[in-house]
């Protein structure tokens, strides 16, 4: 069971409503690559998601979490609010386990 999951580049609003729908497990919020893996709280997160955006962040954050020693076996789902096939298999190259709207 997913215990802690650690979210990335979301705003204020956002993560109130990431809270109220993943309210059984412990959130832990980081506004970039950066903070999260110099800030990691005691215990790895057992799942990362991270946003999208239209610039293509997400794609260089899940090939850093990809070398980190610590974080590297953790799954990471990068959020958009749109795709196609060709942002899915960018996803899929960069590391991530999932890409979802």
């Amino acid at each position: 069971m997913i215990k802690i999951i650690a979210l990335v580049g979301y705003s204020r609003t956002d993560l109130s409503t990431f809270r109220s729908v993943l309210s059984s497990h412990r959130l832990h919020a980081y506004p970039d690559t950066e903070a999260l893996c110099t800030g990691l709280p005691s215990g790895q997160p057992d799942l990362i998601l991270c946003r999208l955006t239209e610039k293509g962040e997400g794609y260089d954050f899940s090939r850093t979490i990809r070398q980190h020693p610590e974080l590297s076996g953790v799954p990471v789902i990068l959020i958009s609010e749109g795709n196609t096939p060709v942002d899915f298999i960018r996803a899929v190259e960069s590391g991530a386990n999932e890409l979802t709207e």
